[in-house]
């Protein structure tokens, strides 16, 4: 069977021609996973599609231990988008072929190449998905002559670089969007780079340039997308007609929102493509009830969920026991401390049910669970500190949902960022920080030295600040340790159980 790639593209007729047609590299975009290809590209896909805009993105490699770069190569950038599920209570079933990626970059085996964009007249944006994790500072040194580690840090050498090449003019103005799911997330991505130009010592008039003409834009993203179907990828590439191993799966529903400079319409005008669900304006509006409704219950869900011996969100849901943790978490602890009204709430949850419902999607809980530890941080840990330490039924369902994430987190080994715990015998994929990481198997082979007692391992993850970056004088430790004992020594099943008596529900 033929591997999907442009001459297939054309001998099939598998896109539009002005779809794949080589239009100018206008896009850079760091990061070529899952999520942005089948987001952000096909919404380019669709722009390209209809004549309203002629641009492709370069998607780069992020960090050093990629692994698509080849598969990019291969398949000219070209890949498969599969919509599964309802929309507008119709059944969505199909796949476009998309080609809005034309090039793939690993920065840090090809940097002359990642740099001759610096000079480029035609890239007018960058935009990113490079997960909580990286969009954050760390320290670090000005690498001259190869890729800095950090996403931010590319950005910075990258704009010095654009800086120079232009000579300091206006021209070399570039709209930057991150799709990182954070608060404000464009303008802490400006607040990181600036940073970066004062470790760097870059100069004044270098900072200025940065602040006077690059464009920054606080972005809200919306849309499930579950990845490459590896369980049963045969079956779908029978269905395509050929192999695609950058094939990925999503839901039909999808939000954008842009905040910032107007100018951004003109420069990207994906309002004028039919169908798209794009929105200008302040994206708090928007994002409170998604990132509170719809991923602070994924990230509650994804390791208890995994404890009680699931392992997709669906089967979750098809559980009586984590059905009714899951929408106790929306309606008791969650929604309670949204300033929305109590209409727009419910309707937004109805909304989420049907969403984590949907029969076509294997949302793999581990996949919610990569940098698990950041997205609690910044997902759930705001809602509890709304409940300012109230003995409520909150907080033991959140008690509950951070003893299971600290059971979780048990590296089978140290000094790896992507590593394995181990769930019900079954080795499962690990990701955060390295720091954490480490931190964490720490911490657990003490208890099983028993050299600290469970209390005293929720005591000393609580006083983490590195991995909270404040006091967590909200949680209670002795009643998570108290969850924790029970998942360690009884299941999941049995502490939701507990969980359940404590709150008479």
């Amino acid at each position: 069977m033929a591997i999907l790639d442009h001459s297939l593209i054309r001998a099939k007729e598998l896109a539009p021609k002005e779809a794949y047609e080589p239009h100018p590299f206008r896009i850079m975009q760091f990061g070529e996973g899952n999520f942005i290809r089948a987001y952000f590209n096909w919404m380019i896909h669709q722009l390209n599609t209809t004549g309203e805009y002629r641009g492709r993105a370069v998607a780069v490699q992020p960090t050093p231990h990629g692994k698509k770069m080849s598969i990019f190569d291969r398949q000219d950038g070209s890949f498969t988008v599969m919509l599964k599920g309802y929309m507008n209570e119709k059944v969505i079933d199909e796949s476009e072929v998309i080609t809005s990626i034309g090039e793939g970059i690993n920065p840090y085996e090809d940097w002359e190449r990642f740099l001759t964009f610096a000079a480029s007249e035609e890239l007018q944006v960058i935009t990113s998905n490079t997960t909580e994790a990286g969009l954050s500072y760390t320290y670090e040194r000005l690498e001259k002559d190869r890729a800095c580690l950090s996403f931010p840090g590319k950005v910075t050498q990258l704009l010095y670089a654009r800086y120079q090449a232009f000579k300091g003019s206006k021209e070399g103005g570039l709209h930057i969007l991150p799709l990182e799911l954070i608060d404000n997330n464009g303008s802490l991505l400006k607040e990181i780079i600036l940073r970066k130009i004062h470790d760097w010592e870059l100069g004044g008039n270098f900072k200025n340039w940065v602040l006077n003409h690059q464009f920054f834009y606080n972005t809200l993203v919306d849309r499930i997308v579950t990845g490459y179907p590896k369980e049963n990828d045969e079956h779908y590439f029978h269905r395509l007609g050929y192999e695609d191993y950058l094939l990925t799966v999503a839901e039909p529903y999808h939000l954008l929102v842009i905040e910032g400079n107007d100018t951004i319409k003109d420069i990207l005008p994906l309002h004028k493509v039919s169908g798209l669900n794009v929105q200008y304006g302040e994206v708090k509006a928007y994002s409170e009830l998604k990132v509170r409704l719809l991923n602070a219950p994924h990230t509650m869900m994804f390791a208890l969920a995994q404890f009680v011996g699931t392992t997709t969100v669906k089967q979750a849901m098809s559980n009586d026991q984590l059905r009714q943790f899951i929408k106790e978490v929306m309606h008791s602890v969650i929604r309670p401390v949204l300033p929305q009204t109590d209409e727009e709430k419910e309707a937004y949850i109805e909304g989420v049910i049907e969403r984590f419902d949907n029969p076509y999607q294997h949302h793999q809980l581990s996949d919610l669970g990569l940098n698990g530890m950041q997205k609690f941080r910044s997902r759930v840990v705001p809602i509890w500190r709304k409940w300012k330490g109230e003995e409520t039924a909150a907080e033991h369902y959140l008690s509950l949902s951070l003893a299971a994430l600290i059971y979780y987190f048990r590296p089978t080994e140290p000094d790896q960022e992507s590593g394995t715990t181990v769930i019900n015998g079954i080795a499962v994929p690990l990701r955060e920080e390295l720091s954490t990481m480490n931190f964490m198997y720490a911490e657990w082979n003490n208890v099983s030295q028993r050299k600290q007692t469970m209390q005293e391992l929720v005591l000393n993850v609580m006083n983490n600040e590195q991995i909270w970056k404040e006091s967590m004088e909200c949680v209670n430790p002795a009643v998570v340790a108290s969850y924790l004992t029970i998942l360690c020594k009884e299941g999941g099943s049995a502490a939701i159980e507990t969980l359940m008596k404590h709150t008479n529900k």
